[in-house]
């Protein structure tokens, strides 16, 4: 199980909607993390702080509580390979059949069929996670313990 702590928005029965209370630095695996990729692109995505998440909510979490969310690694893997393979797969598959159709001396064919093949499958993914499972929405699993230090 995948943990995060967030903190609770708005509480609308068995869901909720959360924010995550702290990106940090991305992985913080190494000394490099300041200039990784991972590391930028987190704190960028901390900027902009207004995405919140539907999540189940079987504790009955209240808005301002802090919270633990979990998702299975079986979930989280699944998701992962299609929100990069097939946009990347597709991107290929329709520029090669482009190619393969008007030859390689057309390369703004190709790069407008890799495009479409692109916007397609991102476009799918959208209307797919419309009508994702609700047992594949990441769930509340206890409320977190905040530790106040004393200097």
């Amino acid at each position: 199980m995948i943990e995060e702590r967030v903190q609770i928005v708005e509480s609308d029965g068995a869901y909720a909607h959360v924010v995550p209370t702290s990106l940090g630095s991305g992985c913080s695996a190494c000394a490099a993390s300041g200039g990784c990729g991972l590391s930028t692109l987190s704190r960028w995505v901390e900027q902009r702080q207004s995405a919140t998440f539907r999540v189940r909510n079987p504790i009955g979490a209240q808005p301002g509580d802090i919270a633990i969310v979990g998702i299975r690694e079986s979930t989280f893997l699944k998701g992962a390979l299609q929100m990069y393979l097939l946009p990347l797969m597709s991107l290929l598959l329709f520029a090669a059949g482009a190619t393969a159709l008007f030859g390689p001396d057309h390369e703004v064919a190709v790069s407008l069929a890799g495009i479409v093949g692109l916007v397609s499958a991102l476009g799918w993914l959208k209307l797919k996670s419309r009508r994702s499972r609700a047992s594949d929405l990441p769930t509340l699993q206890r409320l977190a313990r905040i530790s106040h230090r004393v200097a």
